[in-house]
């Protein structure tokens, strides 16, 4: 079973580029749905930064296992 890298790559090198830039083309109406990529990224890189942060008291990391018991219900959910 091909990974979804190796699907990807099979498709772009089966694929013409005319139909690749035809397929893009079709794509530029959801632009405006959602963050831009390079706030996407932003975001991401930050969310990561914060979950993985070393705890200043030892060697564990702060938030590695969620808490079950504790659900914010999306009080704090950013829809930016």
């Amino acid at each position: 079973m091909k990974t979804n890298f190796e699907l990807l790559k099979e498709y772009f090198e089966k694929t013409s580029k005319e139909v690749l830039l035809q397929e893009w083309e079709s794509t530029k109406g959801l632009d405006s749905i959602g963050p831009s990529v390079k706030k996407f990224l932003c975001w991401s890189e930050n969310a990561y930064r914060v979950k993985n942060l070393e705890s200043p008291w030892g060697g564990r990391k702060i938030n590695q296992k969620p808490n079950p018991e504790y659900n914010n219900f999306g009080f704090f959910y950013n829809n930016h």
